[in-house]
């Protein structure tokens, strides 16, 4: 599948934001909810979040790195998770699930209508981290979604807990996903290469 400009955008933004953004003052660090101007939360906002029972934390990286260590809670997801599953020896890597499988593979990660979700990378897995958030985005679940600011390894620095231990993942509930237009696939380019404003 191919980005639209406007998904091309929002990713290059959130991965810009995943690098150099910082979250505000100290009384911004105090505050609980949601928030709602920026694509990052910080380390400090989210150790403060832990025991919310509509978070979901999402783990990006190999398997042997988060069974040695993660953030309390969070649930694991490979590089290429939250995709089409195998659809055979030609099948497409990273393509985008059609929307009720990719429902029920959030579902499957605790994923509710309620849940706010923050994904976080470990070391240089910052692109499938990324690409996690705009899954998520395209679900219609964006407003719901944001990154956390340096990744698991700003929360070792800052010397946060972790643990080794897997979180018992109780199945979410998500309504029928409203996906939005981030995606067109080679048809839909095929169609497009002359039209105006493409």
């Amino acid at each position: 599948m191919i980005n639209t400009h406007r998904g091309r955008h929002w990713a290059r933004t959130l991965l810009a934001c995943g690098l150099l953004a910082t979250w505000g003052g100290g009384s911004a660090l105090a505050q609980t909810a949601w928030p709602t101007r920026t694509p990052v939360v910080s380390v400090e906002w989210l150790r403060g979040q832990l025991g919310n029972e509509d978070l979901v934390l999402l783990h990006v990286g190999r398997e042997d790195t988060y069974r040695g260590g993660h953030i309390a809670g969070a649930r694991f997801v490979p590089p290429g998770g939250i995709s089409k599953r195998d659809a055979g020896p030609d099948a497409l890597t990273l393509e985008m699930p059609d929307a009720e499988d990719l429902r029920k593979q959030l579902e499957d990660l605790g994923i509710s209508d309620r849940s706010k979700v923050v994904v976080y990378f470990e070391n240089i897995m910052i692109p499938p981290a990324t690409r996690v958030v705009f899954t998520l985005d395209a679900a219609g679940l964006g407003d719901r979604v944001r990154l956390l600011d340096g990744g698991f390894p700003a929360w070792q620095r800052a010397s946060y807990p972790t643990t080794s231990s897997a979180p018992e993942v109780i199945r979410g509930s998500l309504s029928a996903l409203k996906m939005q237009p981030r995606i067109v696939d080679a048809k839909f380019v095929q169609e497009h290469l002359n039209s105006p404003g493409y």
